[in-house]
């Protein structure tokens, strides 16, 4: 198979299977600012509570998921299921 012919069988594997674009989409923020500042106030508590308490090592992992989130202004699972808490065009 010659890397042509591989590049559009993966092209084609996208666009039926995963209904994704061959190219990459920007991320659109879909976090408002209420949404962000819970997400910043729990996810320092779950990276304080994990570090303070090591066998809570999954509220710390979960904990830095939300700051992350919040930091980007963008959910991924939300994005998924259509879910926006901000009032912007999300740029």
């Amino acid at each position: 198979m010659a890397n042509g012919s591989s590049n559009e069988l993966i092209y084609y594997i996208c666009q039926i299977f995963l209904k994704c674009s061959p190219t990459p989409v920007p991320m659109q923020r879909n976090i408002g600012s209420l949404d962000r500042m819970v997400r910043l106030v729990l996810g320092l508590a779950g990276i304080l509570g994990g570090f303070f308490y090591w066998h809570n090592w999954i509220v710390g992992i979960v904990g830095i998921i939300l700051l992350a989130t919040a930091l980007i202004n963008y959910c991924p699972i939300w994005a998924m299921i259509g879910l926006r808490t901000n009032k912007g065009s999300g740029a």
